[in-house]
């Protein structure tokens, strides 16, 4: 028994692991990534920090091989109007499902979230939620643009649209189901 303990290494946690793995992939692709050192009472958050397209984007893994990865902005303007800028999140979430917007006062983040087996398995899909998360933003930045520009609450006709369609397609589906049914009378 004593053989084996000199040569053990003391191991890290399953998500040190992932979040070391996920790092070198990011340095072999010239991504200049940088580990957050973790507090001794933290939790098992690893943060890797870099930059895509200039903009700094924060990997972080978490036990049982969750993956978030996030854009972050400051909102430091004092004309930011809030109203629009939750329409225009709203409509972006929509539109592409995997981003996840969270706006506060001072600032809005960008984020996919995925489970992985491996490092492995995560590693191929790393670039395409980097351009998933560059076209949200790009996009949101376009919306809350159109939304100011009109200076008048465009959301809500947004939302009428949305619940109209929705409404058709209650419609539609009452529809279908009784012309399904024809003139068949129904028997206890």
């Amino acid at each position: 028994m004593g053989l084996f303990r000199k040569n053990e290494k003391k191991k890290g946690s399953k998500n040190d692991l992932l979040s070391e793995e996920i790092f070198g992939y990011m340095q072999s692709e010239g991504f200049f990534p940088e580990m957050e050192e973790k507090d001794k009472g933290e939790t098992d958050i690893s943060r890797i920090h870099f930059k895509f397209q200039g903009t700094n984007v924060t990997l972080e893994t978490a036990e049982g091989n969750y993956v978030r990865i996030v854009m972050g902005f400051d909102l430091s303007h004092s004309d930011t109007d809030y109203f629009n800028l939750q329409c225009a999140a709203s409509q972006i979430m929509y539109e592409m499902k995997a981003v996840k917007i969270v706006a506060a006062v001072k600032w809005i983040q960008f984020s996919v979230e995925t489970f992985v087996q491996s490092a492995g398995t995560f590693t191929p899909f790393l670039k395409p939620y980097l351009d998933i998360l560059s076209e949200a933003v790009g996009r949101h930045r376009i919306l809350y643009s159109e939304f100011m520009e009109d200076k008048e609450p465009t959301c809500q006709t947004w939302e009428d649209e949305l619940s109209s369609a929705e409404d058709n397609a209650m419609e539609r589906a009452i529809e279908d189901a009784i012309n399904s049914h024809g003139n068949k009378t129904l028997k206890n």
